[in-house]
Parts: C-alpha cells; sequence; structure tokens
C-alpha cells in the first residue's frame, strides 16, 4: 500500500467552533485524517523540509514556525524566525526545497508606499536557519487594508532553478483605492496583478515598478 500524507491549515475563522459542522469531512473511506495540532492566530501555508523532516508553517504577521513531535508525545511548534529576520511582516508565500525555504509577502506600514521582498531561509548545521534577501521591489502604491492582496503565494519550477511569485491585486475587486488620499485614481500599477518569476541563485535584485 502507498501511504501519501498531506497537511492541512484549518483556519478557526472558516469553521463553526460550536458545532459538530466545523469537522472535516471525508468522503473517500481510503482516507484516514486526524488532528496533528492547534496553530498560532493568523496561520497561512504550511510545508515539508526535506533536509531535516519537519513541517513548518508561517503566520500572516511575518512568524515562521516548526512543528517537532517526538513519537508517543504531542506536537508542539517553536519560532524559528520572525518579521526581523527576514523583512517581511504581511507574510503570505511559503515554499520549502530541499533544506531552503523561501518566503514571500510585503513590507507595509500606515501612511508609506510599501514594496514585495522574496526571502530565503537556509538551514544550518547546527539546526539554525540563515536569511537572506533575494529580492526587493520598489517601493509601490499599496493599499492599508487586507483587501490588497500583496504578494501572495510563491511556489518552485520544476527545474528548482526558478521562484515563480504571484503579485495579487492591490484591491479587492479592481476599484479605485486611494489609501487615505496617498495614490487618487489607483487601480493597479506594474507591480500588482502579475506574476513574476525569479532565479533562485539571485541575492539582493530590485524588481522595478515598470512593466
Amino acid at each position: 500500500m502507498i501511504r501519501k500524507e498531506l497537511y492541512f491549515l484549518i483556519l478557526p475563522f472558516l469553521v463553526h467552533s460550536n458545532s459538530s459542522e466545523g469537522q472535516a469531512i471525508i468522503m473517500n473511506p481510503d482516507i484516514q485524517h486526524e488532528q496533528l495540532m492547534e496553530v498560532q492566530p493568523m496561520a497561512v501555508r504550511i510545508a515539508k523540509c526535506d533536509g531535516d523532516g519537519h513541517l513548518y508553517y508561517i503566520s500572516f504577521n511575518g512568524d515562521v514556525y516548526r512543528i517537532d513531535q517526538e513519537p508517543g508525545l504531542p506536537a508542539t511548534d517553536a519560532l524559528i524566525a520572525t518579521e526581523a529576520d527576514h523583512g517581511i511582516n504581511y507574510l503570505q508565500g511559503l515554499a520549502i526545497s530541499d533544506s531552503t525555504i523561501y518566503l514571500s509577502g510585503n513590507y507595509k506600514e500606515a501612511g508609506v508606499p510599501g514594496h514585495g521582498i522574496v526571502a530565503r531561509g537556509q538551514l544550518q548545521v547546527n539546526g539554525t536557519w540563515l536569511w537572506s534577501n533575494l529580492m526587493t521591489t520598489e517601493p509601490y502604491a499599496s493599499s492599508a487594508h487586507l483587501f490588497d492582496h500583496a504578494f501572495s503565494g510563491l511556489c518552485l519550477n520544476p527545474a528548482k532553478d526558478s521562484i515563480i511569485v504571484c503579485s495579487g491585486s492591490r484591491t479587492d475587486h479592481g476599484e479605485v483605492q486611494v489609501s487615505g488620499g496617498m495614490f487618487p485614481g489607483y487601480r493597479e500599477v506594474p507591480l500588482t496583478s502579475s506574476i513574476f518569476r525569479l532565479p533562485v541563485t539571485a541575492n539582493n535584485l530590485i524588481l522595478q515598478n515598470d512593466s
């Protein structure tokens, strides 16, 4: 029998916590499921690292966690990185290849244009992670609300020599978003509603806001 494992984050605001309606329902009798653990608030992505065999997940505010589980004991999580390590405080994308973690997101603060970031963490022999910047965009007209989709997801191409990263709409449905009057008449800009391909070997690449 071939055993395959899939890991999901069940976000609490998507389920009913006070009834059985919030429980996962398996439609295929050949599939079994179990709860591994409850994750930290605002968790958004999960992936497995082949380098050390651990699961990792990220939260929207920039935190990166490793999931630890000894045989016969409950799973726990350990914080391994924060915004201070990789520079992203609006974190949405996670991919892991061998012993390298790739993150995508934005740095945003009220009253100024934000910028997109792709960061890279490399597993060291002592079990720590060395973080570096792969790409930063020029500042662009980001929005000061959660409907700004920002740099929201990434994956590696089959050859694992490039990263494909998505920059979503800066609005909810393509409407004008002036963001407190800073960007009158703006909908999209060249760095939004786009998909980019970046070499995995890049260091401190600057992506211009120019189509």
